[in-house]
């Protein structure tokens, strides 16, 4: 009898034993699974979500992709009007970085509390006045003739659209605002307004400097000086407490970059 309980006994234990042994088989497995789980998402780069005005698009571009060949991170650049992308912003878009080309609507975001630190100026820029490369169009005798000289002005929505206000502000101040307004052909943003010049929709066009210099279709007849214009300041606004994001941040705000962004016809800030 006390052997047939021992053997019972024993049976029981290593019943158990073996019961152990394969719910720890099955934890282990599990832990061991989740961690590759987790290793392989760590392995994925981190996506970096940049919200700026269309103008900047060949910069950061050209910036991300330097950045991203030395950091696990994935930049996603969505770019349309400084105005359009901040509403989307204070609305809940998910945007970790915003750059502006008016500090008015970086103004904007900071007063709805989304903006991490300080805005930091970035850059500037200045306006011209395009046509087409084949349109006998020319300023040599001012600006003012020119513009009663054409039929359509093609600028941006300045509802929304910074370079289109400050094309208004630059003809206000040679006092035919009012009347250039007659003629003004309204675009959604800067790269619309050099297609309708581009394909004659528009007889001249106000944009950015750099825009101008992207398209080979277009000639500049006018480039206004700075003191000509009020400043075009271009910002940048972290929105994320996110390592990448603060990363990439500082990269884009930092005077490493600054010949990327002169090479493609922006300027310094004047306080550098």
């Amino acid at each position: 009898l006390t052997c047939m309980i021992s053997i019972r006994s024993y049976q029981t234990m290593m019943s158990r034993l073996v019961i152990h042994i394969v719910v720890g088989l099955y934890v282990s497995m599990v832990i061991v699974s989740c961690k590759a789980s987790n290793q392989e998402k760590g392995s994925e780069p981190q996506k970096i979500y940049v919200f700026a005005a269309a103008s900047v698009s060949p910069v950061l571009d050209e910036l991300s992709k330097a950045y991203s060949r030395n950091h696990q991170v994935k930049i996603i650049n969505n770019y349309a009007s400084s105005g359009s992308l901040a509403r989307q912003i204070a609305y809940g878009a998910p945007a970790d970085i915003y750059v502006s080309a008016d500090t008015k609507w970086t103004r904007y975001l900071e007063s709805t509390d989304l903006v991490v630190g300080e805005s930091r100026q970035l850059v500037e820029n200045t306006l011209v006045i395009v046509s087409a490369v084949d349109n006998q169009l020319d300023a040599i005798d001012g600006i003012p003739e020119l513009i009663y000289s054409v039929d359509r002005i093609a600028i941006g929505d300045t509802s929304h659209v910074p370079a289109g206000r400050y094309a208004i502000d630059a003809l206000r101040r040679l006092g035919i605002n009012r009347f250039a307004q007659g003629k003004c052909l309204i675009a959604y943003d800067v790269a619309s307004v050099l297609r309708l010049v581009e394909l004659k929709e528009a007889s001249i066009g106000i944009v950015y400097k750099n825009v101008a210099l992207q398209s080979e279709k277009i000639k500049i007849l006018y480039a206004f000086s700075r003191s000509e214009i009020n400043p075009i300041e271009y910002n940048a606004c972290l929105l994320s407490r996110e390592n990448s994001a603060s990363e990439f941040f500082e990269y884009l705000t930092s005077e490493e970059v600054l010949p990327t962004w002169e090479k493609n016809g922006f300027l310094p800030p004047k306080n550098d």
